[in-house]
């Protein structure tokens, strides 16, 4: 299957925000958690909103280019990530407290499964193009009809 060039440069800046976000993530899990040593659950739910607010920002602004409406995108951005959030927080719990896993493969791990679940929400539901604000849908070649 061939990616379109603007579906290719989307996915290409998906890749990267939520890299960033990911690593965002597992750097703060690992320092409240090995540093401050909050218990897995806690460390992980507190870096998780830490990378949810950085990752929000530029995937609306950056990765889908502003097309969505706050009220549209927000609060699916919202629903999709407060279900990672809880995916997140769980899996960190049976990885770290079930387990015995170190914070870093807790961390890491929950960081690739989440961000999984997370890229799927986000690119077929929270920021699918029929949530484009109205100026930023005509705008678009081929949005007549939308």
């Amino acid at each position: 299957m061939k990616l379109a060039a603007g579906e290719a440069g989307t996915l290409g800046r998906l890749v990267v925000t939520g890299g960033t976000a990911a690593l965002l993530f597992t750097a703060c899990a690992v320092a409240l958690r090995a540093g401050a040593g909050l218990p897995p659950f806690a460390a992980s739910a507190l870096a998780y909103l830490v990378a949810f607010a950085f990752a929000y920002t530029t995937q609306r602004r950056w990765t889908f280019g502003g097309r969505h409406s706050h009220g549209h995108a927000f609060p699916r951005y919202l629903a999709a990530q407060a279900a990672c959030l809880l995916l997140s927080a769980a899996l960190a719990q049976v990885l770290g407290a079930v387990w015995g896993a170190s914070p870093l493969v807790m961390a890491c791990a929950t960081s690739v499964a989440v961000s999984a679940v997370s890229f799927a929400l986000s690119r077929f539901w929270v920021f699918a193009d029929r949530g484009a604000a109205p100026e930023q849908r005509q705008a678009q070649p081929g949005a007549e009809g939308r």
